[in-house]
């Protein structure tokens, strides 16, 4: 539905820059932030402002453990390319947001990947154990297993920001998929081009690197 506007010839971009499919896009999205930080932070740009000509990047991994995990999936490149990319990322406005549903370090990657995330989200789990992965050190993260599928909690979840111990509850809107290609319109509408010098740098890379497309 992200993609839906662009397939339809709604708009002319889609709201998604590069949506990864499988392993080898996986591979080149990873190898694309590492060029983009290369080249950003090589050229001073941690003293920008993000805008529409200096836009940020941001990642999203909606299964972290295909990529991050050690012990069953993940390759040590990725992991490293992720770890990377999450610690060393912030000052070329290089931003990952990592979706697993067990916060344990075999599925992350490392100590230095998780401790680098600097908010958290939980939403609801089925087992205790599961909550105290997210939130080792949060009073609350005992009651986070109870919001569990239930409908009548759709939307809260609890959070934990950047050198706060305090797990606080939180609410947010809950998106029904039919809603999404209208938000996907809009946001495409609006999305701003990568900036030249990022895009040749990842292109010339990528290039390089022999990935396919």
């Amino acid at each position: 539905p992200w993609l839906q506007p662009f397939l339809d010839m709604v708009t002319d971009k889609p709201a998604i820059d590069w949506p990864a499919i499988d392993s080898a896009e996986f591979d080149g999205v990873l190898l694309a932030t590492k060029f983009a930080r290369e080249y950003r932070t090589a050229n001073g740009w941690s003293q920008k402002a993000e805008s529409p000509s200096a836009p940020a990047i941001i990642v999203i991994v909606e299964e972290a453990s295909v990529i991050t995990g050690v012990a069953r999936y993940g390759a040590a490149q990725r992991v490293q390319l992720a770890q990377d990319a999450v610690t060393l990322g912030r000052s070329s406005d290089l931003s990952v947001l990592l979706a697993t549903q067990r916060a344990v370090l075999d599925m992350l990657g490392s100590g230095s990947m998780k401790s680098n995330l600097d908010v958290r989200y939980g939403l609801g789990v089925t087992e205790q154990q599961d909550a105290r992965m997210i939130f080792p050190d949060g009073q609350m993260a005992k009651s986070l297993y109870r919001l569990g599928d239930d409908h009548k909690y759709r939307g809260t979840f609890l959070m934990q920001a950047p050198g706060v111990a305090r797990v606080m509850p939180a609410k947010g809107y809950w998106i029904h998929p039919s809603t999404i290609p209208g938000i996907a319109e809009t946001n495409a509408r609006w999305a701003a081009e990568l900036d030249r010098g990022t895009a040749d740098a990842i292109h010339e890379g990528l290039t390089a690197a022999g990935v396919p497309g």
